[in-house]
């Protein structure tokens, strides 16, 4: 058993790796800057995962320090021997069948699925970007979801790799979408594995990810290619074509595009690993959709769909089947923008999704390891010019609704704040 400590315990990354550890056997605890009694500090607490109020550095040296990439303070230099996060991980991949799950969205919900799949049919032990850590002694097999952030997953080990799409994110630390593009063939390289890709990115040449490579996607030049889905009776159909024959899968759920093509990623590994279509199928039948993706529930009577996304892509995608999903509701979205240097530089994409709602609130901007916001000359109110039905919304105020309102809470960070704001116009005091 080892002793280990991690400082940034709260993050979702951090927090799946501390379940992971913990499920291992090991000794788990550590320290965070939020110090609330939260969700996360009890989901920890019930694993005998302590969480530290300060941290004691003659205490730290008598363990494995784990440190979260986000901190990088004067702090470190009090620690003699620590590891980031990522060269951990790194560490892990090495000693495991490592299938990394990548991409500019969709890779928590992507690995989710895989990871619920594969446990049925193989075992699989996963840590996944939602909170999820996941151990069993004797599975050999590790799902990882893996970020580009800092290009942290050129350091992993990976023996097979799915990719569920390439976008413009993490602007702080990319040049451009080309720097993106060339990481993430990087990383593809190392593999000798298989590498599945999505097929339907724009102007990208895929040559560049180098051989094992399977594409799946809508177009017919896919190696699979999704002919069709469809929801119905609050279940998904999906019909694929793989090696000039069709396979269909029921799903007892109803997903929505961009899930449709995180679960086909997760198919086409099955497929390409020629587990048995039946029981791929029957495992099917289990999975659910990760924590804090498209939750759905009534607040005083208002329908509410909260999401954690922040990618445009991701909230094009989500806007469009909801409005597909419940043509009849006035769709309002509550939409809490997260960090300086991504709004910026997707604005014109993110503001072209947003624009799909019937109106939009916009929340300030919340910085995400981002100093001296001065400097970037930026407010919400560049972005509620560009929109076409929206305000600024302070999320200190309640917000009223009427019951054929539609509301879409998009926010990474503060949720839970925001619903608790949530009012029916015809109950409100």
């Amino acid at each position: 058993m080892k002793k280990y400590f991690l400082l940034g315990i709260k993050g979702k990354g951090m927090q799946a790796l501390a379940k992971y550890l913990k499920l291992e056997g090991n000794e788990v605890e550590g320290y965070d800057d939020n110090k609330d009694k939260d969700s996360v500090y009890y989901e920890l607490e019930k694993l005998d995962i302590k969480i530290h109020q300060d941290i004691d550095y003659d205490y730290l040296s008598l363990k494995e320090v784990i440190v979260t990439p986000a901190i990088k303070d004067d702090r470190l230099k009090l620690i003699p021997n620590f590891k980031y996060y990522n060269d951990f991980i790194a560490d892990i991949t090495k000693c495991n069948e490592t299938i990394c799950v990548a991409g500019s969205f969709g890779k928590t919900t992507t690995s989710t699925f895989l990871f619920q799949i594969l446990n049925n049919i193989i075992g699989c032990n996963c840590i996944i970007g939602d909170g999820t850590g996941f151990y069993k002694e004797n599975n050999k097999c590790l799902v990882l979801e893996s970020c580009e952030f800092r290009k942290h997953f050129l350091s992993y080990y990976p023996n097979d790799i799915i990719i569920t799409n390439i976008g413009l994110e993490h602007t702080d630390c990319y040049k451009d979408l080309n720097d993106i593009v060339n990481t993430f063939a990087e990383f593809c390289n190392k593999c000798n594995g298989i590498k599945i890709i999505y097929g339907d990115i724009e102007n990208i040449d895929y040559n560049k990810f180098g051989n094992n490579m399977c594409k799946f996607g809508f177009k017919n030049n896919n190696d699979v290619t999704i002919k069709e889905y469809d929801y119905l009776d609050n279940k998904t159909t999906i019909t694929l074509l793989y090696n000039n024959k069709e396979h269909c899968f029921n799903i007892p759920m109803v997903l929505l595009k961009h899930q449709v093509l995180d679960l086909v990623a997760c198919i086409t590994f099955c497929l390409i690993k020629s587990f048995d279509i039946d029981v791929v199928q029957k495992s099917l039948g289990f999975i659910t959709i990760p924590k804090y993706r498209l939750v759905k529930e009534k607040i005083n009577s208002i329908n509410t769909i909260s999401d954690f996304c922040g990618h445009y892509a991701g909230i094009k995608n989500n806007l469009e089947e909801i409005k597909k999903l419940y043509p009849d509701k006035v769709l309002k979205v509550i939409w809490e923008p997260v960090s300086y240097n991504r709004i910026m530089s997707t604005l014109d994409y993110i503001c072209e999704a947003l624009n799909i709602a019937d109106y939009i609130y916009v929340c300030d901007i919340v910085p995400l390891r981002e100093n001296n916001i001065e400097q970037f000359n930026f407010s919400v109110d560049n972005v509620i010019e560009k929109l076409n039905n929206s305000k600024y919304w302070n999320k200190n105020d309640l917000l009223f609704f009427d019951e054929n309102d539609l509301v879409v809470i998009l926010a990474p960070i503060n949720p839970d704040k925001i619903k608790d704001k949530i009012r029916n116009s015809k109950t409100a005091e």
